[in-house]
């Protein structure tokens, strides 16, 4: 597949505000001593993230508490984001979000991708 097809794909997650089936969220993720290792994957201590997202993406690139980033953005794996997979690197409950990572092990931001047009019922805290 060629950039110029992979940026064409990555055009159609863009959320729109005209639409607005797509929203985003940037979550920090900065304190990892706390919540110890699972064999040999890190595992920060869990945050609190009130929705359920769809999907997770590791922005890191983004490496400063003070300068989250700007939103909306494209996410595109091992560009400037990994895609994380539910259960096995991120999972939700009772409002917060635990995530263990396979490609960091210092403090980052999250992006939550929250899929409006999914119709599901959404679990709340």
């Amino acid at each position: 597949m060629s950039t110029e097809e992979r940026d064409k794909l990555a055009q159609d997650v863009v959320p729109s505000a005209e639409e607005g089936t797509l929203r985003q969220k940037v979550l920090w993720v900065g304190d990892w001593a706390v919540g110890g290792a699972t064999g040999h994957i890190p595992m920060a201590k869990p945050v609190d993230c009130p929705e359920e997202p769809d999907t997770v993406w590791t922005l890191y690139l983004e490496t400063s508490k003070e300068a989250p980033p700007s939103l909306p953005m494209v996410p595109r794996h091992l560009h400037n984001a990994f895609l994380e997979d539910k259960v096995h690197d991120w999972n939700w409950a009772n409002g917060q979000l635990r995530y263990r990572s396979r490609v960091m092990d210092r403090p980052v931001w999250l992006l939550l991708i929250y899929n409006d047009k999914l119709k599901r019922p959404r679990k709340k805290s």
